[in-house]
């Protein structure tokens, strides 16, 4: 039953992408209609990735997630457009843009801080029991940390945990290589949008 409502969310999703792309390809809608649509670009790209790592955390059909993975990728081929496209419509965020007779105030330099990239990593079948302090304090003993991890719902009854771990972007080859997680431990990239916070210090984790 979780995955049937999964899945509608992901097509749900999956179309208005789609359907987004052709409407800014095409010469019949003007651009406050295209406008209107690409605000929604980010918060329906989010719930379409949401919708993707519960539809592969709860079901274990080999051929259903390769149809799932097929599909997500080719969404992402059309978000990647779209925010390409986006910067054609300057007011997107809906403030307004002075024109060149605006008269603007002179503000002092300021100090500019550069967020983190960051990255994450899909852990899963990891035993019940596994705690997400269990796997900050295994990232800890690899010589290694994280920003967060995170334990992730299941929406079906396993006999497995499945955890999120945010890493920096810089990191994520140590992350997904061959020697740092024990054998039988499923990992791989996680796929789904990052948020990207501050510079700031936290608990290393462990995925």
């Amino acid at each position: 039953m979780a995955n049937k409502v999964f899945l509608t969310k992901f097509k749900l999703q999956y179309d208005w992408l789609k359907n987004t792309l052709d409407m800014s390809n095409s010469k019949t809608h003007t651009s406050s209609v295209i406008t209107a649509r690409l605000r929604k670009l980010e918060d329906r790209y989010s719930a379409l990735s949401e919708a993707y790592e519960n539809l592969l955390i709860n079901t274990d059909d080999s051929e259903i997630i390769t149809m799932y993975d097929k599909e997500f990728r080719e969404a992402e081929e059309w978000y990647n457009q779209l925010e390409a496209r986006s910067a054609a419509y300057p007011n997107l965020d809906g403030t307004h843009v002075p024109t060149e007779s605006t008269q603007t105030a002179r503000l002092p330099p300021i100090n500019l801080s550069v967020i983190d990239e960051l990255s994450a990593v899909y852990v899963s079948r990891l035993r019940k029991s596994i705690t997400t302090d269990n796997i900050k304090e295994y990232i800890r003993d690899m010589g290694q940390d994280c920003k967060e991890v995170e334990l992730l719902q299941q929406n079906r009854d396993t006999d497995f945990n499945s955890f999120k771990i945010t890493i920096l972007m810089e990191k994520q080859d140590v992350f997904l290589g061959t020697e740092f997680w024990p054998s039988g431990v499923k990992y791989r990239l996680f796929r789904g949008r990052v948020s990207s916070g501050p510079n700031v210090a936290t608990l290393p984790t462990h995925g």
